[in-house]
């Protein structure tokens, strides 16, 4: 029997409400995607749940 390929990294990306401690959207990846695409993923996906936003340095989208 063959051998399924093995992922060795699983990247987890969260979206939380800070004051509810609510996850509202979590994203998973198998593959070297590079974080800022998958952050504005998870913005646009959630426009209407959210007021305010803060990432770190890496997620420069201007």
């Amino acid at each position: 029997m063959d051998e399924l390929p093995r992922v060795h990294t699983l990247k987890t990306t969260a979206l939380v409400d800070v004051k509810s401690q609510t996850v509202l959207d979590v994203q998973y990846m198998t593959e070297k995607r590079c974080d800022t695409q998958l952050g504005w993923q998870l913005v646009r996906h959630n426009t209407g749940e959210l007021h305010n936003l803060a990432a770190d340095k890496g997620y420069n989208w201007q």
